[in-house]
């Protein structure tokens, strides 16, 4: 079946204008049939109660009420149910449009690793990603407010946005801490490729060779190379850089710190080699970037 690409409504495309968040609700949803869509945005897919599939070629998460799936911009994808429905909060998101409440200091590399940024970094590992809630009733009570205060607004409604997304944003990084967070990647990714990334992700900062990275996953350099590429869409070194990024984009939003100060810590050695990547990669220097973020808050 030929997929097809779902434009958002004028009502939720003048809420993530103004949020970067947009909320549908559909209770009661029955969809029976396959049919393969994909968003322009990072899509939250908030099951609140209910049994079914979420399907992404290949890959097919079982759904049921407390789970959250994230698919990311222009993914194809669809969520089968059973004949008695489900309870779906559909959360849109657009980083690029607006920036995204502030983590705690203790979640906000796993903001990050969930919710990535930028279109430039996904991957086949990335393409989705699953969580699992325990009190479901809960973070509903809260999507709901949320939904509400971008509708209805009232005075204060922005900061209100603001607050409702910064809790629920919190939970789907607990929940990632807690129980971990479950990928999409055809069945026959070995489980290296995991260890692999999980392991760039904890020492981006550091000076780490190749001969390093193939060390920690017992591997050949060689090898490690031809099938990275193969499993994530990625070099590793793409990869690498990739997460040294996404840790600078973080502390450029979030700190005063010097542009030079930022690029040694999350592991650059020079401060043009960081903006020639950083460019590449977000189309804008460092100094811009941090530029338009503050401009929108």
């Amino acid at each position: 079946m030929r997929p097809h690409r779902i434009h958002p409504s004028t009502s939720l495309k003048a809420a993530l204008q103004r949020h970067g968040v947009a909320v549908q609700y559909f209770p009661n949803y029955v969809n029976r049939t396959l049919r393969p869509h994909s968003v322009d945005a990072l899509l939250l897919s908030f099951i609140v109660r209910g049994r079914g599939q979420h399907v992404m070629g290949e890959t097919v998460f079982a759904e049921s009420g407390g789970s959250i799936g994230i698919t990311y911009y222009d993914e194809v994808h669809d969520i089968l149910t059973d004949a008695d429905g489900m309870d779906i909060y559909n959360i849109f998101l657009d980083p690029a449009a607006c920036v995204l409440p502030t983590m705690p200091t203790d979640l906000r590399e796993t903001l990050h690793v969930i919710l990535p940024q930028h279109h430039g970094f996904r991957n086949l590992l990335n393409r989705a990603i699953h969580l699992e809630i325990q009190e479901p009733e809960q973070l509903a009570q809260i999507a709901a407010r949320l939904q509400r205060e971008i509708e209805t607004p009232a005075p204060g409604a922005a900061d209100a946005v603001s607050a409702c997304l910064q809790i629920f944003l919190i939970e789907c990084c607990r929940a990632a801490r807690r129980s971990g967070i479950h990928a999409s990647h055809a069945s026959d990714t070995p489980a290296w490729v995991g260890r692999l990334c999980a392991h760039m992700d904890a020492h981006y900062a550091q000076p780490l060779t190749l001969d390093d990275l193939a060390a920690a996953v017992r591997l050949s350099a060689g090898y490690l190379c031809r099938a990275f590429g193969r499993h994530t869409s990625k070099t590793v070194f793409a990869y690498f850089i990739e997460r040294r990024i996404q840790a600078a984009m973080l502390r450029l939003r979030t700190t005063d710190d010097k542009v030079i100060v930022i690029a040694l810590d999350c592991g650059f050695r020079d401060l043009t080699y960081f903006n020639r990547k950083f460019r590449q990669l977000l189309g804008c220097t460092p100094t811009a970037y941090r530029g338009r973020l503050r401009g929108r808050q």
